[in-house]
C-alpha cells in the first residue's frame, strides 16, 4: 500500500476512506523526512528552476520544525548566526579528504 504525506487542505478533495490522520510525533516526524527527500528530488526534476518546489520544501521543513517542538523563530537565529560565522554554500567550498 502507497502511502505519502499531503498538505492538509487536501482532505477535502481526497475520499475519507484513502485517508488517515497520523497522532504519533515519531511517525509523523518520519513521513515529513520522506516528504522532504521527495521535495529535494523534484526540485531537481525541475532543473533546480521551480520556485514552488522550494515552497514544497521550506513548507515541509517548517512543519517538521514545528512538529518537533522547535519554533521557526528559533531555526532563523541560529541560520543567521552560522551564516555570520561561518557563510553560506554560495560558493561551492568542498572538503575533500584522501
Amino acid at each position: 500500500m502507497a502511502r505519502k504525506l499531503v498538505r492538509d487542505r487536501l482532505a477535502t478533495r481526497i475520499p475519507m476512506d484513502q485517508l488517515r490522520f497520523v497522532k504519533n510525533t515519531d511517525e509523523h516526524l518520519a513521513l515529513l523526512r520522506e516528504k522532504l527527500c521527495e521535495e529535494g528530488d523534484e526540485i531537481a526534476a525541475s532543473s533546480y528552476a521551480d520556485p514552488v518546489e522550494y515552497a514544497d520544501a521550506l513548507q515541509t521543513l517548517m512543519d517538521m520544525a514545528e512538529t518537533a517542538g522547535i519554533p521557526w523563530e528559533t531555526i532563523e537565529q541560529a541560520r543567521l548566526g552560522k551564516l555570520a560565522d561561518r557563510g553560506g554554500f554560495l560558493g561551492g567550498l568542498v572538503y575533500q579528504v584522501d
